[in-house]
């Protein structure tokens, strides 16, 4: 018999969090599935039906899938600060929780390694692809742990000394680097709350689109940003693309405004996952960030949303969706572009 454990974290307005250890056992691993799908009702009894509205659930304990149809998938929801050793710490302990939790590939947001008073205090870090401290400590945590990583982004060398890559890089669980790709979309606004971002005063802009096949699948990166540009994802579909991976430092008033909505349009459009890590809280500089990292299903549901804590959450895809989703309504095959 397999037995589960799950750490449920309830979160109610205006109360504490409160922590329950639940544990229970199924024969068959299709039941762990009915549970994903509703597991409203199976926590109502600890938390009682008037607040089933306001809960966050934190698995702890699940089943590794490698397979070619589900993904055991974790995000880290991370208050990132301006040390480099305080962040990296954290990612070490994220690292290691999932993967003895069986997770295939762990997720960290955009700029996970340093957040400072401004984006050309990142340039001091700045790495050549492939190797630096950060990314030989991701490697051996990759190696050691037996999972992938998803490395948001990290300052990766560009053509100048003035400026650099804005890199998402995933490393393979043998400890390799499988596939990078530079942020082409950069953060240039001035919003009407008198916020002002200048991403490409210091960022190169990439120019290449990137898709990598993992774990028998096809898989795209993108950065933040990025989202808001759906041809991205329509190339990345047509390469393949089953899960689209965009780690974020999404800014707090366009994330309330547009986030959910850009991450839903996403997936519907291409009927792919959208797996999206963002970064949470108050940064050095003062900017805030909107948390609610999101995995969003090929049918464009929110499966997961981590609200404003920090933490870690596990998911299993199930990548038949995609193929199902793409057999009702083949319109990546109905597309007309002018």
């Amino acid at each position: 018999m397999d037995v589960f454990s799950y750490s449920l974290c309830i979160c109610c307005d205006a109360e504490n969090a409160v922590q329950q250890q639940c544990r229970f056992s199924r024969t068959q691993h299709s039941d762990i599935d009915k549970y994903i799908g509703n597991i409203g009702e199976f926590i109502l009894p600890y938390i009682g039906r008037g607040a089933s509205n306001h809960y966050n659930l934190y698995k702890h304990k699940f089943r590794s899938t490698k397979s070619m149809t589900k993904i055991n998938i974790a995000m880290a929801q991370m208050q990132v600060s301006d040390s480099l050793e305080h962040n990296l710490a954290k990612v070490v302990e994220y690292v290691q929780l999932a993967a003895n939790n069986g997770v295939d590939i762990i997720c960290l947001p955009e700029s996970f390694f340093f957040m400072g008073t401004c984006e050309q205090e990142k340039l001091k870090l700045v790495e050549k692809l492939g190797s630096g401290k950060i990314q030989d400590q991701l490697q051996e945590l990759a190696l050691n742990n037996k999972i992938g990583i998803l490395a948001g982004t990290l300052p990766v060398k560009s053509i100048n000394d003035e400026q650099m890559f804005a890199c998402c890089v995933f490393i393979g669980s043998d400890g390799k680097l499988v596939a990078s790709y530079n942020k082409i979309h950069l953060f240039d606004a001035k919003l009407s709350t008198g916020e002002e971002f200048k991403e490409s005063t210091c960022i190169s802009h990439g120019k290449e689109i990137t898709t990598f096949d993992y774990l028998d699948t096809t898989m795209g990166l993108s950065v933040c940003y990025d989202i808001r540009f759906p041809e991205l994802y329509i190339k990345q579909a047509n390469l393949g693309a089953k899960i689209f991976f965009i780690p974020s430092a999404f800014a707090y008033t366009t994330g309330m405004a547009h986030w959910h909505v850009l991450a839903r349009a996403r997936a519907i459009e291409n009927f792919s996952y959208v797996v999206a890590p963002n970064q949470v809280g108050e940064q050095p500089s003062g900017r805030r960030t909107y948390g609610h990292s999101l995995i969003v299903s090929p049918w464009g549901e929110v499966v997961v949303d981590m609200k404003d804590n920090e933490g870690l959450h596990q998911e299993i895809l199930n990548l038949e969706n995609v193929n199902l989703a793409r057999e009702q309504i083949p319109s990546l095959t109905h597309r007309c572009l002018f």
